[in-house]
């Protein structure tokens, strides 16, 4: 059996699709991959600078007295804008990405057939 599966066990091709739920779909889908190969690389990529470059405590001298978390809980201390940055970063990349792959999904999960009628 192939084909796409919905919430009520059908199933179907991509072609049966409306055309706005193909639209809505690939965009939302598109714009996800989009994302995260344009914009998701740039937190780990901070997250990766800050761990080799952040003292691992507090330098008043520098500044560099904010607590942040980077790769699986080490500790590392940064200025204020830096950890702001961070911040601003990870509460972009993951709803985004998120939310677009949850309104493709919910696009493509609540398709159903419509059965036309002879007259």
């Amino acid at each position: 059996m192939q084909g796409i599966p919905n919430l009520w066990g059908e199933r179907y091709e991509f072609s049966d699709l409306t055309l706005w739920r193909k639209i809505a779909s690939v965009t939302a889908a598109g714009g996800a991959l989009v994302f995260v190969l344009l914009v998701g690389l740039i937190l780990p990529s901070k997250e990766l600078d800050i761990y080799h470059s952040a003292p691992s405590t507090p330098v008043e001298a520098t500044q560099q007295t904010y607590h942040v978390q980077v790769e699986h809980g080490y500790v590392r201390y940064v200025t204020q804008k830096e950890a702001d940055d961070l911040i601003f970063w990870r509460n972009l990349t993951g709803p985004t990405v998120g939310g677009l792959l949850v309104v493709a999904a919910l696009v493509l999960l609540t398709y159903r057939h419509r059965v036309k009628r002879v007259a």
